[in-house]
């Protein structure tokens, strides 16, 4: 059975799946004890009661809402007894509810004009937005600088983000950081969190500078090994073109494109051999263009090195074409052109876009783990 939500129901996030869990298991035993609560035809308290009576098989029972005064501030008192929140999910609560008074507020001035009364959040009729932040830090026992950070995240951070604090698996201070990140980044800082790190840990690594391209003043140039392999599933590499005259003396390409050249404005054709700049915006103009090359049907094969970056637009827009994936075991060292060797912040992958999937197998899988692309 699904019914729609009360907004002020949706002020409180949903049960984790575990606690959705046991609840399921304690009705299925027990039977609903406390029914759900209606009001004008909308879930105002009982989501989790109805989802839980859904996943035990259990036949929920209604009441309708007889309460007076003011439906959030209801959902908040009984809430805030039962539910075991952080201070970062109490924050969110907290700036979920300034929103929803604001346009209480707004819906009503056509019909009343002492917003006083109307606002139950503020104490004179500016309704000062400071004033609310206020009452609303009081009403959640939190600070009022809390839920400017609970505010932040949920008007400058991804959906992602702000589900994460809501989750408790991101502190509200740490999540404000991150909204000051692009969203790709962002999407990163909370797939970290969910791979075990801190939110104070993700975004340290998220912001880390990644491991430098092969062209550019600060140069770092792939081990002679990785061109080798490629030219061995290739055959030869007819364009490098993100490249320098001393990078080349390595890849030895046919042709290439250098800082100067501007590469992305000149044609791509042959096979092509690729170790993007990983600049921020750039690295994803030079994955659209290969993929729009390869589209064309100019580029007939490519090896491209890249950071693992799994979670980023340029990653997938490059498994578009991709037929065949390497994760190489540990993290290459590239090096300068005086020798010395670096020590990347992350692991790296290699993906061939081509038909010679045999070769590539058999050639890349002495550097780590190979894996067939599947696009649908």
């Amino acid at each position: 059975m699904t019914i729609a939500s009360h907004p002020a129901a949706e002020l409180f996030p949903f049960m984790s799946s575990e606690e959705l869990a046991e609840l399921a298991a304690d009705i299925r035993t027990y039977g609903l004890l406390e029914p759900i609560v209606l009001l004008d035809g909308l879930v105002l308290d009982g989501r989790n009661r109805l989802r839980a009576c859904a996943a035990a098989g259990v036949k929920p029972s209604f009441v309708e809402w007889d309460g007076s005064g003011d439906p959030a501030l209801w959902v908040i008192s009984k809430n805030l007894k039962r539910r075991h929140l952080s201070t970062s999910q109490r924050a969110m609560v907290a700036a979920k509810l300034l929103g929803y008074y604001a346009g209480e507020a707004k819906e009503r001035q056509g019909r009343r004009t002492d917003l006083v009364a109307n606002l139950p959040l503020s104490e004179d009729s500016t309704a000062e937005p400071r004033k609310a932040r206020d009452h609303a830090a009081r009403d959640l026992n939190v600070s009022a600088r809390t839920v400017e950070h609970a505010a932040t995240v949920i008007e400058r951070g991804i959906p992602e983000l702000a589900a994460a604090v809501e989750r408790g698996e991101v502190a509200v201070s740490a999540a404000a950081e991150a909204t000051q990140l692009e969203a790709e980044d962002q999407l990163r800082v909370v797939h970290l969190v969910e791979a075990g790190a801190s939110g104070a840990e993700a975004i340290r690594e998220v912001k880390r500078p990644h491991v430098a391209n092969n062209t550019g003043d600060n140069e770092w140039y792939t081990p002679p090994e990785f061109i080798e392999a490629a030219r061995l599933v290739m055959g030869s590499i007819d364009l490098d073109p993100a490249s320098s005259e001393v990078a080349n003396r390595t890849v030895g390409a046919e042709r290439i494109y250098t800082a100067a050249d501007d590469g992305l404005a000149l044609g791509w054709a042959g096979r092509v051999w690729m170790n993007p700049p990983y600049e921020k915006g750039l690295i994803d103009r030079f994955a659209e263009k290969l993929c729009d090359e390869v589209k064309a049907g100019v580029v007939s094969e490519a090896v491209v090195l890249v950071n693992n970056a799994t979670d980023t637009r340029w990653f997938s827009t490059l498994c578009e074409v991709a037929t065949m994936l390497c994760f190489p075991t540990g993290r290459i060292r590239f090096y300068k052109p005086d020798g010395e060797r670096g020590a990347p912040l992350q692991g790296q992958a290699v993906l061939y876009i081509g038909s010679q999937r045999k070769a590539f197998a058999s050639t890349f899988k002495r550097f780590g783990i190979v894996a067939e692309v599947v696009n649908g």
